[in-house]
Order: C-alpha cells, then sequence, then structure tokens
C-alpha cells in the first residue's frame, strides 16, 4: 500500500536523522536535518506494489541470478533466487569516486533491501545500504523496534560492530563510554 512505503520513508528519515541529529552544530556540519526521499521501489513484479501512484518509480526489469547460499534464512522460508535492482547507472555507491560522472536520471544513494526469508531478528548494512527482512521493516513502520535498522544505517556512517565490552577485540575502544553526549 501506498500508505505503508510512505511510512518507511518517514521511518528512514528519522533513522537517519537519530545519527545526524548528534552533529548538529559540531565541526562544521551544516546539516540541522538530513530529508530523504525514496526514489524508486526495485521490485521482482510491479503487480506486488498496491495503491502505486503516478509519481512512483518501479523497476521491475532489472532481475539479476542471486546465489543466497551463503545467507541465513530463518529456516522456514528461502531466500529467493532472483534479486529486482534498479540501474547501475543511478547508484551513487557504484561512482561515488567519479566526481565528473553524470547521473542519467534520479541518483540513489542507498538500497534499503527488504528479504524475504531473512531472519526477523538481524540485519547488514554498509556503504551501500541495509538489508533486513521484509517482515522487519513492516514490523517496525509504528517506529517501534527500530534498533536494528539504525545500528546497520551506522555502518553506512562506517561504524564498526561493537558487541563486547571495553577494549575487547570486538568491543568498545579503552577509554569509550556508552554514554552518548550531544556537542554544545
Amino acid at each position: 500500500m501506498h500508505t505503508q512505503r510512505q511510512a518507511l520513508e518517514d521511518l528512514l528519515e528519522h533513522s537517519i536523522n537519530d545519527w545526524t541529529d548528534w552533529l548538529v552544530g559540531y565541526d562544521g556540519w551544516e546539516y540541522d536535518h538530513v530529508d530523504v526521499n525514496i526514489v524508486g521501489w526495485a521490485v521482482l513484479d510491479e503487480s506486488v506494489l498496491e495503491d502505486l501512484q503516478d509519481d512512483e518509480v518501479v523497476y521491475d526489469d532489472l532481475l539479476e541470478s542471486y546465489d543466497s547460499s551463503g545467507d541465513t534464512s530463518n529456516g522456514t522460508e528461502e531466500i529467493p533466487s532472483l534479486l529486482p535492482s534498479a540501474p547501475s547507472e543511478l547508484w551513487c555507491f557504484e561512482h561515488f569516486t567519479d566526481s565528473s560522472y553524470v547521473y542519467p536520471g534520479t541518483r540513489f544513494d542507498m538500497y534499503l533491501w527488504a528479504t524475504q526469508g531473512w531472519p526477523s531478528v538481524g540485519g547488514c548494512g554498509g556503504d551501500w545500504g541495509q538489508r533486513l527482512s521484509d517482515t522487519a521493516y513492516l514490523n517496525m513502520l509504528d517506529g517501534t523496534n527500530i534498533h536494528v535498522l539504525e545500528h546497520e544505517i551506522g555502518h553506512g556512517f562506517v561504524m564498526t560492530d561493537f558487541y563486547g565490552g571495553e577494549g575487547e577485540s570486538d568491543g568498545y575502544p579503552p577509554g569509550a563510554s556508552r554514554t552518548l553526549a550531544r556537542p554544545s
């Protein structure tokens, strides 16, 4: 439904700003708020998008074979073997090192990858985007339990995983604190 897709855009904007709000007023950060726009939907078949609006862009003709054998499924579903994609010519990840590159349409900066069959808890993320289960994304639309999404967005900001204790090889850096402070 269109209302779910709009709620997903709102959720993503909220989650991005939960990171960037800490930078307001810090060391030349010039943004008070980061606007987020979903510029397209890559799907296996356009018919899965109910109540499609005239201004929504859909990519359903770029299907790649996908080997999910290395992915973790929840054991009750299989991750699909076809991966819908948007044109790589529009993806910032593919062209960010070429300052002279001209995008032949509306550029996008990250994939929000909702994967059928992915475990409902957990995800992965990086400078390419975030990957969680389709049900996890839908269950977050009310603004609750968004910590996994926000954790994965942190990887897009080059934050590493901190699971262990302070000074441990997988933990917080020595002298670091788990308390966050907003710059003044």
